[in-house]
C-alpha cells in the first residue's frame, strides 16, 4: 500500500473523511483493482477490550489510477479511539487476496480533544 506511513494511519473520532491508498504487487505494479469482483476494507480493534466487532467496508475504486482505492468514512464508522488493524481484501479472477500480504495497515482513531461530541 501507499503512501508508506511510519506510524498508524491517523482519523479523529467521530469524523467524516477519506482514506486513500494504493495496491501494488510482489513485483511493484499497481493492482488491477477494476478485475475484482469485490474489494472491502476489513478493519478490527488491535484490543477485544474496545468493544468493536470486526467490520468490512466497501472501497471506493479510482478509474483512472491502478491500484488507487479510498475508504469513505463517515462518523459513525470511526465513533471509537483506539488502535485497529485493516487489510483490503479483494476477490479476484484467479481467487482471493489480501494487501498487505504480510501483515496490516494500523489506524490510529484518535479521541477528539477536550472530548468534543
Amino acid at each position: 500500500m501507499s503512501p508508506a506511513l511510519t506510524g498508524p494511519y491517523p482519523i479523529t473520532q467521530g469524523t467524516a473523511g477519506s482514506m486513500l491508498g494504493t495496491i501494488y504487487d510482489a513485483n511493484g505494479e499497481p493492482v488491477m483493482l477494476n478485475l475484482a469482483v469485490d474489494v472491502k476494507l476489513g478493519i478490527e480493534p488491535v484490543s477485544p477490550a474496545l468493544g468493536v466487532a470486526p467490520r468490512n467496508f466497501y472501497l471506493r475504486l479510482s478509474l483512472d489510477t491502478p491500484g488507487r482505492f479510498a475508504w469513505d468514512y463517515v462518523a459513525n464508522d470511526v465513533n471509537v479511539a483506539g488502535l485497529f488493524r485493516a487489510q483490503v481484501h479483494m476477490l479476484m479472477p484467479d481467487g482471493p487476496k489480501s494487501f498487505p500480504n504480510d501483515g496490516y495497515l494500523d489506524i490510529a482513531v484518535l479521541p477528539r480533544a477536550g472530548g468534543l461530541p
